[in-house]
């Protein structure tokens, strides 16, 4: 906190810095790491920002009047919308696929925001894909083709309904909570496992898209990975660098926690761990009692 920049962006609301982080990870002055804790850094195209004389302009919507009407829009009663809650989710599956492929969180390619505004628009070609919030060239051109794709489809289905009020139902009494876990349970029987290596965070992706189509509740990254922790899944070291990581125990290796080795665009080596479909099938198996978890935290 001795730093002159400590803080700097403490009065920036969440969703304007999100925003901010989008812009640099797509024009490839900073990356995320794919590790269980995603890690923002910046690559060596920064360094003409940094100390060079390239000035660098970012088109950022209007934030809201003011902190109260923000918190208000973002609240879980004004959660209704009027969209297709099928069609979401396959926009959000779309969405899902390519951040598993590029190896970034799901909100780096679209927010929850954007997706719904494309249910909501219908967009039916490029012109109209940039009148989408949160579209702008780049995404257009990196992501267009793939959502344009899935709603043209989308459309093509006369029998089904353009749009239907969606709520996402939140837990206020011990009767929710009872059919929250039922809703989990559930979950258990119809979601899909993918076949492959996937990061802890494309995990928490996974599960997310499936509870948020009905709850306002999500896992959160941190908590899960304590809960990993204090299953003794994994543990804390310092390595040879004095960096805390987090690595697969003998527990967790035998229950399908790998470790690899990746490299960043900066041509860096790092470890991440990864979960195979068997780490990822107890996990899901386990989810009540992850949320139990968190919920006591």
């Amino acid at each position: 906190d001795t730093l002159k920049t400590y803080g700097i962006m403490k009065e920036v609301a969440e969703n304007r810095i999100r925003d901010i982080i989008h812009f640099l990870v797509l024009n490839e002055y900073a990356y995320i790491t794919a590790d269980e804790f995603p890690i923002l850094k910046l690559t060596e195209k920064s360094q003409e920002i940094l100390f060079g004389d390239i000035k660098l302009e970012i088109k950022l919507p209007k934030e809201a009047e003011n902190a109260s009407l923000a918190k208000a829009k973002n609240s879980p009663s004004a959660k209704a919308v009027a969209v297709n809650p099928e069609f979401l989710e396959q926009l959000k599956k779309v969405r899902l696929t390519i951040a598993n492929t590029e190896s970034v969180p799901a909100f780096v390619v679209f927010s929850d925001a954007t997706l719904i505004d494309m249910c909501m628009k219908l967009p039916k070609n490029d012109a109209e894909f940039l009148d989408v919030s949160g579209v702008g060239q780049v995404k257009l051109t990196k992501y267009g083709a793939s959502f344009l794709q899935q709603i043209n489809s989308f459309l093509s289905d006369t029998t089904a309904p353009l749009t239907q009020s969606v709520t996402l139902k939140t837990i206020e009494t011990e009767k929710d909570l009872e059919e929250f876990y039922t809703f989990l349970e559930n979950l258990k029987t119809t979601l899909h496992i993918p076949d492959e290596l996937v990061t802890l965070s494309a995990f928490v992706d996974l599960i997310n898209v499936a509870v948020m189509q009905h709850y306002h509740k999500k896992i959160v990254i941190t908590k899960l990975t304590k809960w990993l922790l204090a299953n003794d899944f994994l543990e804390n070291i310092v390595d040879e660098t004095g960096t805390h990581r987090n690595i697969p125990t003998a527990k967790g290796i035998e229950l399908g926690i790998v470790v690899q080795q990746k490299t960043s665009k900066n041509g860096d080596s790092y470890p991440s761990n990864a979960y195979t479909q068997k780490a990822q099938a107890f996990m899901l198996d386990s989810v009540v009692d992850m949320y139990q978890f968190m919920d006591a935290l």
